[in-house]
C-alpha cells in the first residue's frame, strides 16, 4: 500500500512489529485460518474482514505495516494517529524483537500520548525449543504499557490468533455500534415548531365587531343607555357563547 495514500486513511487495527517477527503470518492466520510462512515484511498491505452478527455487519480494516519504515517517518506517525487500536508483535524466539518493541512503543507514545487500546502478541509460540523470551517477560511488558491484553500465538497452528484479534475487533465493533446509536438519537430530535395562530378568525372577529360597533354607536341615542352595545361586550359575547347546533345559524369564533 502506498504510504502517501495511508496518510488519508483511518484503520481499525494497526499491526506493528520488528522485521521477521511473523506479524504478516498472524494476519493471514486470522483472516483465512491458514499458515503462510516467509512473507516479505518490508511490504505494507491493507486487509479487510467482515465482522458482526446477523443484525449488524462491519468491515474491519487491518493495516500490516512495513518493518523497514522508520517509526519517526511522517507516514508512520499518521498511521498511528489514525488507528483505532494497536497490535504490537514480537517473536518469542528473538530477544531483540521485544527490546525493539519497547523502543517502538516509546515512539508511538511520543506521537500519540493518549493511546488507543493495545494488544501485545508474542508470536511463534509453537517454537518452544527456540524460545528466548519467557511468557513472564512478555506479560510484564504488556502490563507496563497498560495493554488491553497479552497473548502468545502461533500462526502455524492458529493457536490464540483468533483470541488476540477478537479482543480488538470487539472493541472496534462496539465503537461502531455506539456511533450508529448516537446518529439515530441525533436524527430523532426534531426542533419544536412554533404554534401558528389563526389570524383569519381573529381578523373576522375584529371586522364584525368593528361594523357592529359603528352601527351601535350611531343608534346609541335611540336605543337608550340600557341597550347600548360596546365593542368589548360584543367581543366577550362572541367568544363565550357556544355554537347552537339546533339553530340555523352559527356564532363566528
Amino acid at each position: 500500500m502506498n504510504s502517501i495514500l495511508a496518510l488519508k486513511d483511518s484503520f481499525d487495527i494497526l499491526v506493528i512489529g520488528d522485521h521477521q517477527v511473523g506479524k504478516s503470518s498472524l494476519i493471514q492466520s486470522y483472516l483465512h485460518e491458514t499458515f503462510i510462512p516467509n512473507i516479505d515484511s518490508s511490504l505494507e498491505d491493507l486487509h479487510t474482514k467482515v465482522i458482526g452478527d446477523h443484525t449488524d455487519y462491519y468491515e474491519l480494516s487491518i493495516l500490516d505495516t512495513s518493518s523497514v519504515t522508520d517509526s519517526f517517518a511522517r507516514s508512520r506517525q499518521q498511521q498511528i494517529i489514525n488507528a483505532s487500536t494497536l497490535l504490537l508483535v514480537y517473536s518469542i524466539t528473538d530477544t531483540n524483537s521485544i527490546m525493539h518493541l519497547h523502543d517502538i512503543y516509546d515512539r508511538i507514545q511520543a506521537t500519540r500520548p493518549i493511546l488507543p487500546p493495545v494488544i501485545v502478541v508474542g508470536s511463534k509460540a509453537d517454537l518452544v525449543d527456540e524460545r528466548q523470551v519467557t511468557w513472564e517477560e512478555g506479560h510484564e511488558f504488556s502490563q507496563s504499557i497498560n495493554a488491553t491484553g497479552f497473548f502468545e500465538c502461533s500462526s502455524k497452528d492458529n493457536s490464540h490468533v483468533q483470541d488476540a484479534f477478537l479482543r480488538l475487533s470487539d472493541i472496534v465493533l462496539a465503537k461502531h455500534q455506539s456511533e450508529i446509536q448516537n446518529q439515530k438519537r441525533s436524527k430523532s430530535i426534531t426542533p419544536i415548531q412554533p404554534i401558528e395562530t389563526n389570524n383569519t378568525i381573529d381578523n373576522s372577529i375584529i371586522m364584525i365587531t368593528s361594523e357592529v360597533s359603528s352601527t351601535a354607536a350611531g343608534n346609541e341615542k335611540s336605543l337608550g343607555p340600557q341597550t347600548s352595545i360596546t365593542t368589548r361586550q360584543l367581543q366577550q359575547k362572541s367568544i363565550s357563547e357556544p355554537i347552537n347546533k339546533k339553530s340555523g345559524c352559527c356564532t363566528i369564533m
